[in-house]
């Protein structure tokens, strides 16, 4: 499946069952869920403007945590589109047996957030009430890796702690019958440098090429077992897209308080990313309202458009790194984060030319 496919985003929960420590939405979370009216009103626009498009389920909170409404939003995408789209769920893995029963029925690609074994899961990501969750996640992620119907990847957020161990993360997931795995180092949350949030930055890796080293060697020993490691210094390796990510091409976001953005990183109508809010809903008329030139502005950045990529061999591939991230740490749409930068740089040539087998829509 292409790491571009077309796809619309709903962030269906602000609520969240987990407390993960460096969580990039923490400050933000909440208990409000999106507006059924606001979600069939974009699909049905969506839809018929762009045929059949991909449906994201994510949330800045754990999009599970709204069952009830989850399961509402895809049965409207379903009687709506008259093709057959891919229904992907990000999740953080920590939910029962009834919503595994449901994902197994109608979930094509499931995404579970978990940073490795249990020693390093625990440490980042207990309950709300500080308790362990790898238990429970882990056994949801044994039962997907043997799913027939659902595609399986696992995400892991690498930090300053397990950097060195990005092998034996990859060993560990193999061992549960994991094929796709997607690990990107910690990335600051939204407004760290614009509002000084407090946030643990010794948890973020300090040394680009040291991580990379690490992750070069942990995706070889993915391919001596036959799986996939990859991030978001990979995804668009071996193409030429001129853009990065889905963000760049406008893909719509629905937030929980009604605006369309273009990035997961732009989940609130007060974003401090502004750039990447297109759209307001209106509930009073059922309309969504464009911000005029938001979407022109989005498009500025685009390979060939960002001058610290001028000249650079991988800049069709890379197209400055992942929006949302340089965006927020540089308040520029044609900014680039330099860690980033140097990680690519390390990271490409050595592991170019090889298949690269991305899920979902990065």
């Amino acid at each position: 499946m292409s790491s571009l496919a077309r796809c619309v985003t709903v962030f269906v929960s602000g609520a969240c069952n987990m407390n993960c420590v460096y969580c990039y939405a923490q400050q933000d979370k909440n208990n409000k869920t999106i507006s059924i009216t606001f979600v069939k009103t974009a699909l049905q626009e969506f839809y018929k403007k762009g045929g059949p498009l991909g449906l994201r389920l994510f949330g800045i909170g754990e999009p599970t945590t709204a069952f009830a409404k989850m399961k509402r939003i895809v049965e409207i995408a379903k009687s709506i589109s008259s093709e057959r789209f891919d229904i992907e769920l990000q999740s953080n893995g920590y939910f029962p047996p009834a919503v595994s029963n449901w994902v197994e029925d109608n979930v094509d690609i499931l995404w579970i957030s978990c940073d490795g074994p249990p020693d390093i899961h625990d440490r980042y990501r207990p309950t709300r009430g500080g308790k362990p969750t790898s238990s429970v996640i882990l056994d949801n992620i044994r039962r997907f890796s043997n799913s027939e119907r659902c595609v399986l990847g696992v995400r892991a957020t690498i930090t300053s702690e397990t950097y060195p161990r990005q092998k034996e993360i990859v060993e560990f997931f193999h061992s549960l019958g994991v094929k796709h795995i997607s690990a990107d180092p910690l990335f600051l949350p939204v407004t760290s440098y614009r509002d000084g949030l407090s946030f643990p930055r010794n948890l973020a890796v300090d040394n680009p090429e040291e991580y990379a080293e690490q992750f070069v060697l942990a995706h070889e020993r993915a391919l001596e077992l036959g799986i996939e490691y990859n991030s978001i210094f990979t995804v668009n390796l071996g193409t030429n897209n001129k853009f990065g990510c889905r963000g760049c091409y406008t893909n719509p976001h629905l937030t929980v308080d009604g605006v369309v953005t273009c990035c997961d990183m732009a989940f609130k109508r007060d974003t401090p990313l502004k750039e990447m809010v297109w759209g307001r809903f209106d509930g009073r008329h059922r309309r969504i309202e464009y911000i005029q030139n938001a979407k022109k502005g989005i498009f500025r950045r685009r390979a060939g458009n960002i001058p610290e990529c001028q000249g650079c061999e991988w800049e069709a591939e890379c197209c400055g790194g992942c929006f949302g991230e340089a965006l927020n740490e540089t308040g520029d749409v044609c900014g680039v984060k330099k860690f980033s930068c140097r990680a690519t740089k390390y990271i490409l040539p050595r592991i170019s030319r090889r298949c690269i087998q991305n899920i979902g829509h990065p």
